[in-house]
């Protein structure tokens, strides 16, 4: 479960260039699957299929699981109250959204560093070190923050499927 995001324009044409590969991995791994190929034996197809789906989600698709690695939570926003509040009926966050959530997202960017180290102070902390965490989640405060700066130079509204 978690928040998927997606600048549709750019999603929907990525989709279309490279969608004819990936349903042919698919097709691929489901007769190889259906033959009782073992799984260790599909792995590159599985990494070829990986390779299409970063390159057709780059830069217009976000995930936010609903997990420790969530990072609107990190900063104080819920994705269900603060930005599921302005979206339409179909979803969409608009330009006015978009600019509003970029906004409280730099606000609140310092927020990142305690709520990691919170993480170790957990008896189940996470196996990554807190160094990596902390820089992994900084990395993900960029993915959606570029996405959010596309989406408002493009006047474009984002799909939240919250």
């Amino acid at each position: 479960m978690g928040a998927d995001i997606y600048l549709q324009s750019i999603h929907n044409q990525r989709t279309e260039e490279f969608g004819a590969g990936a349903d042919t991995i698919r097709s691929a791994l489901k007769v190889a699957r259906q033959a009782g190929v073992p799984e260790d034996r599909l792995d590159s197809l599985m990494k070829r299929l990986w390779a299409i789906t970063d390159k057709v989600d780059e830069g217009c698709y976000f995930r936010d699981s609903y997990n420790y690695t969530n990072l609107l939570w990190k900063l104080g926003i819920s994705w269900w109250q603060d930005v599921g509040d302005r979206l339409d009926d179909d979803g969409n966050l608009d330009e006015d959204g978009c600019k509003w959530l970029l906004e409280a997202m730099t606000a609140q960017r310092s927020l990142i560093p305690e709520s990691v180290k919170e993480l170790y102070e957990d008896k189940n902390k996470p196996l990554d070190t807190e160094e990596e965490l902390n820089e992994w989640f900084q990395k993900k405060f960029d993915n959606l923050a570029a996405l959010l700066s596309k989406a408002i130079e493009l006047h474009e509204p984002i799909l939240c499927s919250i």
